[in-house]
């Protein structure tokens, strides 16, 4: 990161200028290509591995307009004349870049501007951890097409996948890797979800945020980036647990992880959060599994049979619900006994093994019967001599 701006910058009007890491200030003249078209002006801009950074852009003339873009004409950064607004922050990497100037006046012919880029201070990164963070931030900046913006650092403590959600209606947002690549976009409408997105510890990334109504200047925002959970689900089943931030009012909040069955088999799930309701999908997109629950009420628990393979699982809370934990447990039913297919011979030889056991137990109770006479018949005899006797 390059240090504070200690001297002024460098006044360039060639048609390629080198940046210092001092910065360096572009001056020309945006001129009519043709009848009805907005004058205009391009630059070519070096970035070497010493001045590389980030940087504050501001174009001083008035009603006009500017746009970086990288060596693949990719728009990096757009903006306007910013002179009662803080200046535009970038990320310039090693490069080369098309500047380009636009007046929006399109009588106008020779129009002098002047495009500061100055070393920009250190910015302080959120930094997402497991339990996620918050960005929360101003749109006083112009961004592109004049909308308010605004531009925060994110940094994140461990590689992996994460959802972030922006919950000021009418408001979009993008995020760019330190090449200035898109890697992620969203926006709040009237029902919006989070995006998914890898992020890595190595790298810094830029959270851009962009009202929809050119009014919004001053206007705040929040964006709430929380890990995606990844987790598998094995032959015993599994445990998935999270935390829901809270929605703002009038809106519900969902988030989306993903699910790893390594066996087919029957599952029961039961989810454990009030005033919520899941769903999980297969690859395809297809619901295989739905739950909900009351404000005041769980639901009960659902079966369901699943393949082997990659699910998603999405939590949403109620209109307007206060953030919570929620948890979904999921247990594998036992299989089913089932009494293998005797062979013939099996067969055969269990039927002769129950002839025998059904014959030994009835001559058992045979013999039984037969002691029992004797002893009888014998007691018999014996009174009756006893009787003679007498």
């Amino acid at each position: 990161m390059v240090s504070a701006i200690t001297t002024p910058p460098v006044t360039v009007t060639d048609r390629s200028a080198r940046l210092k890491d001092t910065g360096v200030r572009l001056t020309g003249t945006a001129m009519s290509p043709a009848s009805g078209m907005k004058p205009s002006d391009v630059r070519e801009l070096v970035v070497d591995s010493q001045s590389e950074g980030r940087y504050n852009v501001k174009l001083d003339q008035t009603d006009a307009e500017y746009e970086i873009r990288d060596s693949r004409d990719k728009l990096i950064l757009y903006g306007r004349n910013g002179s009662v607004l803080r200046p535009q922050g970038v990320y310039l990497s090693a490069g080369s870049y098309k500047i380009r100037v636009l007046d929006d006046n399109t009588a106008a012919s020779k129009q002098t501007y002047n495009l500061d880029l100055t070393p920009r201070g250190p910015d302080t990164a959120t930094v997402v951890g497991k339990e996620g963070a918050k960005i929360s931030g101003t749109t006083e900046a112009e961004g592109f097409r004049g909308m308010p913006s605004d531009t925060k650092l994110l940094r994140v403590q461990t590689a992996g996948e994460f959802n972030i959600r922006i919950n000021t209606p009418l408001t979009s947002f993008e995020v760019r890797n330190s090449r200035g690549e898109i890697i992620a976009s969203g926006q709040n409408n009237l029902d919006p979800e989070a995006v998914q997105v890898r992020l890595d510890p190595s790298d810094t990334y830029t959270v851009t945020t962009s009202q929809k109504t050119p009014s919004a200047f001053g206007r705040k925002y929040d964006i709430d980036v929380a890990p995606r959970i990844n987790a598998t689900i094995t032959s015993f089943g599994g445990v998935v647990s999270g935390n829901m931030p809270a929605a703002p009012a009038g809106q519900t909040n969902k988030q989306s992880h993903t699910l790893n069955i390594v066996g087919d088999g029957d599952f029961t799930f039961n989810f454990l959060m009030p005033n919520a309701k899941y769903k999980i999908t297969d690859a395809s997109g297809k619901e295989v599994v739905t739950g909900e629950n009351k404000p005041s009420q769980l639901g009960l628990p659902t079966d369901s049979s699943l393949k082997a393979g990659k699910y998603t699982l999405t939590i949403e809370t109620g209109v307007g619900d206060g953030s919570g934990n929620w948890l979904l447990n999921i247990t594998k039913q036992k299989d089913k006994e089932e009494k293998p297919e005797l062979t013939k011979i099996q067969q055969l030889l269990a039927d002769r093994d129950q002839t025998m056991r059904d014959q030994a137990a009835g001559v058992s109770k045979t013999n039984l019967t037969s002691s029992a006479e004797r002893v009888k018949k014998a007691q018999e005899a014996f009174n009756n001599r006893i009787d003679t006797k007498v």
